[in-house]
């Protein structure tokens, strides 16, 4: 099948539909965003966009946040995304101690599993020795 003969039966390009409705939107620090709509009905029945609620919006924004690295989202100062990194990044060491001390107690296993092989290991070359004379 040819291009045009997918778009006549509804296909776009990559597989997507033709009918997908696609909103330009803004992040909060003023970026352009083109995404298909996300709306989702709630409980009582009233309906929202996931994206208008996660801090989009559908015109540029008059004053612009500043986007935040530490938490993939937007603050309205400076000195909020400076803590907001620092967080993640004492969050990271934790979890970095965490994985050295449960690695590290595994190389203390593996370390005397080791030694212990070595000295059968020994003891066997020994045994052997001394029943034929001839080392292995």
């Amino acid at each position: 099948m040819d291009k045009k003969e997918l778009q006549n039966r509804g296909y776009g390009l990559g597989g997507v539909w033709d009918n997908t409705r696609k909103q330009i939107y803004y992040t909060p620090d003023g970026r352009k965003a083109e995404r298909i709509v996300q709306c989702r009905e709630r409980q009582d029945g009233k309906v929202y966009d996931i994206l208008l609620a996660e801090g989009y919006t559908l015109t540029p924004p008059a004053n612009p946040k500043l986007y935040c690295s530490g938490c993939d989202r937007w603050h309205d100062t400076q000195k909020e995304v400076d803590v907001c990194v620092k967080r993640k990044k004492a969050i990271e060491r934790k979890g970095q101690r965490i994985a050295e001390k449960m690695t590290g107690s595994k190389d203390k296993k593996i370390e005397a599993l080791e030694a212990k092989v070595d000295k059968l290991t020994n003891i066997i070359e020994k045994l052997l020795e001394g029943k034929n004379g001839t080392k292995i």
